[in-house]
């Protein structure tokens, strides 16, 4: 069956991973390797080749990066976006597309494709900055904490220009400034000074907000519900995430209709492999 001849061949966990870097990357490309396979085999094209029962050795993958593809901008042409062969550098070999599933999980206008040879765009450029940001921000709101309570030191400064000049003044400042850097509650310290030293206390209630709109641009950019990436309880009357869960089954069911229509020439060689032609 078809079920036992991708296990037999590894079909099952090479598409897995051409898949996972096609969205990481922007693209990849999944092929078969036939017993008896040779350079010059591999540009033959599939239709034309007869396939025995049992002739796949193994599949193979590689993300975008670890091939040459310069395919045909011209979008009239019968080649546009396909060309008909494809360099697979780790193998040093050209393969045929005939036999090749080419993974582009996001397609894209024509002009956006120029600029990207062609593929898709990359998730790195997409969500992993939104991820970023979270953290960055979850790092930065112990500081922000510290900084609550401020240190307002007041010194009466018309009596000191009076007596001793601005020069004078100006260095007793910075004196004091240095001094101050180093006061905290945590380091307290006793000192003879002129003035008052006040403490000057802030709150800002909008962390849960803050956080909370970095967490649905994450959820946005993966297009994945928010409740089953941060595991929130979701708002209303419902107390449950069957909703939720239903979202992100349409989200993947998208996903698989772009993804599946790449896969359409290994089904045809599992069938191949099954059968013969």
């Amino acid at each position: 069956t078809l079920t036992e001849a991708a296990l037999e061949t590894g079909f099952n966990d090479q598409a897995g991973d051409a898949i996972r870097d096609a969205y990481l990357y922007g693209g990849s490309v999944l092929y078969p390797v036939f017993k008896g396979d040779t350079p010059s085999r591999f540009l033959g094209k599939l239709d034309k080749m007869h396939l025995e029962k049992g002739c796949i050795s193994r599949w193979t993958g590689v993300d975008r990066w670890n091939t040459v593809y310069v395919p045909s901008f011209v979008p009239t042409a019968a080649d546009y976006l396909n060309p008909k062969t494809i360099m697979v550098l780790q193998e040093s070999v050209e393969i045929s597309t005939s036999r090749t599933c080419i993974i582009r999980p996001k397609p894209m206008p024509y002009w956006s494709a120029i600029v990207n040879m062609g593929w898709s765009p990359s998730d790195l450029t997409g969500w992993i900055q939104a991820y970023y940001a979270y953290e960055t921000t979850q790092m930065s709101i112990p500081v922000m904490a510290q900084q609550m309570s401020l240190l307002l030191y007041r010194m009466p400064l018309d009596a000191l220009n009076a007596t001793v000049g601005v020069e004078q003044v100006e260095k007793l400042m910075s004196v004091n400034e240095e001094q101050m850097k180093s006061w905290s509650s945590l380091s307290p310290k006793a000192v003879n000074m002129v003035g008052e030293v006040e403490v000057v206390d802030r709150t800002y209630s909008g962390f849960e907000q803050f956080v909370g709109a970095i967490r649905s641009n994450f959820a946005a950019q993966t297009e994945i519900p928010e409740p089953a990436i941060w595991h929130t309880p979701n708002k209303g009357f419902s107390d449950n995430t069957q909703e939720s869960l239903i979202k992100q089954s349409e989200t993947l069911q998208m996903r698989q209709h772009y993804v599946e229509r790449y896969m359409q020439k290994a089904k045809d060689i599992l069938v191949a492999h099954c059968f013969g032609t």
